[in-house]
């Protein structure tokens, strides 16, 4: 005889919704953990960074989150005029991001005592979307 309730029905009714919230909260922990990834660019020389509307353009930092994950900020930076930025990358800290820049200068040796606007652009993905501060250094 039985039962309208067997043991293989009972465990069915247990085992299957709980793979099934199992597996929602593995693929949840796997978007969140999924590592960010930075595409970057740094365009040349822009102007002497002691032109007029030079000091505007470092002030301004423009953050536009492109979806709810992915984050563009344009910038502009002032570099020395022999040195040229190489790379980029970042770092976040609770509400801080900060945007990091390399420079390197492909002609050693020389010296320049001016000072050039670059400009530099980060799109940055898998980033929790967040109201960040941005911070932008050389490093």
């Amino acid at each position: 005889m039985s039962s309208k309730w067997s043991t293989k029905r009972i465990l069915a009714w247990i085992l299957i919704p709980a793979g099934l919230v199992t597996g929602i909260l593995v693929w949840q922990w796997q978007l969140e953990t999924q590592p960010s990834t930075l595409k970057f660019s740094a365009r040349g020389c822009k102007m002497n960074a002691l032109d007029e509307g030079a000091s505007e353009l470092l002030k301004s930092v423009r953050k536009t989150w492109k979806n709810e994950s992915t984050l563009l900020v344009n910038a502009h930076v002032a570099v020395n005029c022999l040195l040229e930025i190489k790379s980029g990358d970042y770092k976040t800290e609770g509400k801080f991001l900060t945007l990091k820049y390399r420079t390197y200068n492909p002609s050693p040796g020389l010296a320049a005592a001016c000072a050039c606007l670059h400009e530099v652009s980060y799109e940055i993905t898998s980033l929790k979307k967040d109201d960040y501060e941005i911070r932008l250094l050389e490093r």
